[in-house]
């Protein structure tokens, strides 16, 4: 392929990529016609192009330009080398399959892109490694997939800082900075995730020391959409990085991004069984105990998973076992869960088996601390995640309690999982202004089966209100303007920085207009 780039050609009725052509510029690559089903594979995805002109920002931009939305199916994409994690059920893959009026690639530069949105009268919008289950990146218009802007471009180890390009992957950078004895102090349970999609929708991990992962954020560019490049910091536009780092993908297009580190350093992970009743009791007291506590609740059980990670001298072990893992822990479990769908009553009996099985003895396992920080999403699922008051941490989960014990009918998948996190000044992080306590519930799909969760969906819902919740910006919510109007002080500063920054709503889709008016 000279200069890279790709070509479609028809089999069937179904566009497959075929063989190659060179893209300079901004040529076009037209693909399908009306009333054909197009697949975008990720040869395409990740095709190669042509380094940036002299003057111009290193980055070029993968273009997708559709007036329906795309699906990237999920057995059509090797393993990182994907739009969406297949098995978390991402948006991607729930989306229906839909006659679609064609496809366009094109290779153009980000000023370019803006142009051209702005003379057809298009919206645009990143998506990054498509993980959330939220339909925040979906667009009608324009998507940009930033695969290639993938460079680390400076290591400072004085400062202990590196700056990147917003669409690295974050598993690609920890190796970097392990070359150069540097970590993140902390990671989501995903890293198949873009260093510019992870800030701007609020990721975050466990530990009431570390905030969300956008507090290591100490520098970022943006490029807006009338065209300029804002170099954002606490010293320089500072109003609007207090606004992007976590930025919905509605103040324009993160090019770089600085980020803060420490010292690399290895973690033990400590898993014990004790009961939901201890560890509300004892809360500030294992939250003192462990830098990053968190806990896994079994509904319709009191049985409770503990979890502690901390700084360790140890040598790495695991005490990682397959048949467990896997044969027990996901093959067997998919398939009783299967079952409950048609016996819904088994539901408490499968969550309190497993912790038997699975949670009833004391596991140890030591290694660098984005290997421990970071997990296997294994199930397809549906979930929802809202940080509420630290202080109201033990009121909410006895309040779910309850509800599952007053209402037998409404089920429950293990684990409830509940995190820590420290209070920001970041204008929308679901914890700015105050220490918080993320509570997710989940739902699996065991062979892509949806179960019922709706009455389980609204009780939960009804209940992080009740007591002042903000839902993950990434994943399901019913929220619209009237409540976050009220969740967030600073609301309306954010929407005046939006507006000035995007005056047309290019960067807005569905999800945001349910959200800004």
């Amino acid at each position: 392929m000279a200069g890279g780039g790709c070509l479609w050609s028809r089999e069937g009725k179904r566009g497959r990529l075929g063989g190659g052509v060179a893209l300079n510029g901004s040529e076009v690559l037209e693909c399908g016609e009306n009333r054909l089903h197009t697949e975008l594979r990720a040869d395409v995805l990740h095709a190669k192009f042509v380094p940036s002109p002299a003057g111009l920002h290193p980055a070029h931009f993968l273009v997708l330009l559709s007036s329906s939305f795309l699906e990237w199916p999920a057995q059509r994409l090797p393993a990182r080398q994907h739009l969406g994690d297949w098995g978390c059920n991402t948006w991607v893959s729930r989306l229906p399959r839909r006659e679609r009026p064609g496809l366009r690639l094109m290779q153009m530069l980000p000023p370019q892109v803006l142009a051209l949105a702005r003379q057809q009268n298009k919206r645009v919008k990143v998506v990054g490694g498509g993980h959330s289950p939220s339909d925040i990146a979906c667009t009608d218009g324009f998507m940009i997939h930033m695969g290639k802007m993938n460079r680390v471009l400076k290591v400072d180890t004085e400062k202990k800082q590196v700056t990147v390009e917003a669409g690295i992957l974050l598993a690609d950078l920890h190796p970097q900075l392990d070359k150069h004895g540097l970590a993140l102090s902390n990671l989501g349970a995903v890293s198949d995730v873009t260093a510019g999609g992870v800030i701007g929708s609020g990721t975050h991990n466990t530990g009431i020391k570390h905030g969300i992962l956008a507090t290591q954020v100490v520098a970022l560019t943006l490029l807006t959409a009338n065209g300029t490049i804002l170099e954002c910091s606490e010293s320089s536009n500072a109003e609007v990085f207090q606004a992007a780092r976590v930025h919905l993908g509605c103040l324009g297009v993160i090019l770089t991004v600085t980020l803060q580190c420490v010292p690399q350093f290895h973690l033990q992970e400590t898993t014990f069984p004790s009961t939901l009743k201890e560890v509300l009791d004892n809360l500030d007291s294992h939250l003192k105990k462990s830098e990053y506590f968190r806990f896994l609740w079994f509904p319709h059980s009191e049985n409770v998973s503990v979890i502690y990670q901390d700084h360790t001298n140890k040598p790495p072990s695991s005490s990682a076992n397959w048949f467990w893992d896997y044969a027990i822990g996901f093959y067997l479990l998919e398939f009783l869960l299967w079952i409950s769908t048609f016996l819904p009553g088994l539901v408490g009996w499968i969550n309190r088996f497993f912790f038997w099985l699975l949670f009833n003895g004391k596991k140890e396992n030591c290694n660098l601390s984005h290997k421990i920080f970071t997990y296997e999403c294994r199930f397809k699922q549906h979930v929802q995640d809202w940080a509420i008051p630290r202080e109201k941490t033990k009121e909410a989960l006895l309040e779910l309690k309850a509800m599952l014990e007053a209402n037998p009918k409404v089920v429950a998948h293990y684990p409830v999982e509940v995190r820590f996190t420290r209070g920001d000044d970041i204008l929308l992080s679901p914890c700015f202004q105050r220490d918080s306590c993320y509570m997710n519930i989940i739902m699996y799909r065991p062979y892509g089966k949806d179960v019922p969760r709706l009455d389980y969906w609204l009780a939960y819902e009804t209940i992080m209100k009740k007591v002042g919740g903000r839902p993950h910006w990434a994943k399901a919510h019913n929220c619209t303007r009237k409540d976050f109007e009220k969740m967030y002080p600073a609301f309306q500063r954010f929407c005046a920085i939006r507006e000035k920054l995007d005056p047309t709503g290019m960067f807005l889709n569905a999800y945001l207009e349910k959200v800004f008016y």
